[in-house]
């Protein structure tokens, strides 16, 4: 059997975990409103992000705006660009449908089967949400600071995980599962086959959960599009980037952001433009 506990502290779920729900309930909303929705985020650093704005339906506008971090002032996708970003409007729009990036910004966009879409897929984001969402339910209830989550990896994806609360009038954990029922330990015993001393035991030697810190990013080079490397810092996905000091010069694309420690150590430079370009300006494909 394959299962294990984590501990959610109270300085967790206020700083990371219900933000990042209320994020994603934006997302479920403007999808089942509208196919999609999309998280703007200024980029400060690596592995620094934070919420700029919004780009969601909007029943009262009947649709898609941006709403800014807060949520205090709705702008329709014109506006956006000179009130929020520092561009011109059809530049601002232009960015939402993905054809140009605006430096300092990058974008997440959610959807269940759209182009462009390189946020979580919506199953993935609905279970985060209810997973966290229930935990803190159950937190208020019981009026507890701890809580815990329990997974059996045993069962599907995004149906493995039971919130977690010790029942401070009986002195025994409760749950719920996936579906928002309320379970008692026995029933997750009966339901897992894991014995329930078993499961009492993975609660009680739990541990914190810990947000994983984004430093660094995946890239794969222009030309064959299959050599990849992990490297320090956070840039933009798509960002073209260069080796100033290795000749010939290479030329690398960013995939993607991840906690992996970096295997390539190279000094890279932003390329202003995109793959063809960088390889076309250093003639780094030749050869191949």
């Amino acid at each position: 059997m394959s299962y294990r506990s984590y501990k959610v502290s109270t300085a967790d779920m206020q700083d990371y975990y219900l933000p990042k729900k209320s994020s994603y309930d934006l997302m479920l909303g403007s999808i089942n409103a509208n196919g999609y929705g999309q998280i703007i985020n200024n980029y400060n650093g690596p592995g620094d992000f934070s919420v700029n704005s919004y780009n969601v339906w909007d029943d009262a506008y009947g649709s898609m705006v941006v709403k800014t971090a807060d949520l205090s002032v709705t702008y329709t996708e014109a506006q956006a660009g000179p009130a929020l970003w520092g561009v011109d409007s059809n530049t601002g729009i232009q960015f939402l449908q993905g054809i140009i990036s605006i430096e300092g910004l990058s974008k997440l966009k959610y959807c269940n089967s759209c182009q462009g879409r390189n946020g979580l897929p919506q199953p993935t984001i609905t279970s985060f949400s209810n997973t966290f969402g229930y935990l803190q339910q159950m937190k208020t209830e019981y009026g507890v600071s701890e809580g815990y989550v329990f997974y059996d990896y045993d069962f599907p994806k995004n149906q493995n995980w039971y919130p977690s609360v010790m029942n401070p009038n009986s002195g025994r954990y409760v749950f719920k599962n996936y579906l928002g029922s309320n379970k008692l330990e026995e029933q997750v015993s009966t339901e897992t086959g894991i014995p329930l001393q078993d499961i009492t035991a993975s609660i009680e030697s739990a541990q914190p959960i810990k947000p994983p810190t984004i430093t660094s990013s995946v890239i794969v080079n222009c030309c064959d599009g299959s050599t990849t490397y992990v490297i320090d810092g956070v840039y933009d996905p798509d960002t073209i980037l260069f080796t100033p000091d290795v000749r010939p010069y290479q030329c690398y694309q960013v995939t993607k952001n991840t906690s992996d420690r970096a295997d390539n150590f190279y000094t890279w430079e932003k390329f202003g433009g995109k793959c063809m370009d960088c390889t076309t300006t250093y003639g780094s494909c030749k050869g191949r």
